[in-house]
């Protein structure tokens, strides 16, 4: 008989704590996110979305969580899906859950996925500034290796003015080129965040480079005016 009871009584807790782990995983978690216990509170917003889905519920709410809480623990890759999930959805805060999951791919060094996770959230919410900072930043550092490639050739090319002026020409047309690759990425840069001065003074000055005056004096006043 004191068998079976204790059977009974094991079997009761587990049901009790089986019972709140949809609500207690998630209460657990938020207390754990409030002492700074991070990795606790990931763990459990996870655990709080399993149980959830054990019930046939759905809470937006533990994904943002979830996302919150794996990047203040470092758990980069483990957030993304939860990221994924919070977008999806459409949680009040995806533009913070779009910026979060670029930051976490920046941090596991993807620097493609970096750079579509900003693109994806820059379109989806072009007016939030932290995402289109980041995305001008990201076209600018695209943008200065054609450009430092144009100046080069440039440079290189200055000893052919007097005495080769044909070969010249045809060193000029190559940096025109790089030029142009750089410009059409330092535009995208603008288009991101037209406010940002290292990408006006890089527009402004791939303009001089490609002698288009007027565009360059139209930013360069920009840049003035800030």
């Amino acid at each position: 008989m004191k068998r079976i009871l204790l059977f009974i009584a094991a079997l009761m807790t587990g049901l009790v704590v089986f019972a709140q782990t949809g609500k207690g995983y998630e209460k657990m978690a938020a207390e754990a996110y409030e002492a700074n216990n991070y990795p606790k509170a990931f763990l459990d917003y996870t655990r709080a979305i399993k149980a959830y889905k054990a019930q046939g519920e759905t809470d937006t709410a533990v994904y943002y969580n979830a996302t919150i809480a794996g990047y203040k623990s470092r758990k980069f890759n483990e957030l993304i899906p939860y990221a994924n999930k919070a977008i999806e959805l459409k949680h009040k805060k995806s533009h913070l859950v779009y910026y979060i999951k670029a930051l976490a791919y920046d941090k596991l060094e993807e620097d493609e996925k970096y750079f579509q996770t900003l693109k994806a959230g820059h379109e989806a919410f072009p007016s939030y500034g932290r995402i289109s900072k980041k995305l001008a930043v990201a076209y600018l550092k695209q943008g200065m290796q054609p450009y430092k490639e144009g100046a080069e050739i440039v440079q290189s090319a200055e000893s052919l003015r007097e005495k080769q002026p044909e070969e010249y020409k045809k060193e000029i047309e190559k940096a025109n080129d790089k030029f142009t690759k750089a410009k059409n990425l330092f535009e995208k840069a603008y288009e991101a965040n037209p406010k940002e001065k290292q990408v006006l003074k890089s527009l402004a000055a791939v303009y001089q480079n490609l002698e288009q005056e007027d565009k360059a004096e139209k930013i360069t006043n920009e840049l003035n005016s800030l």
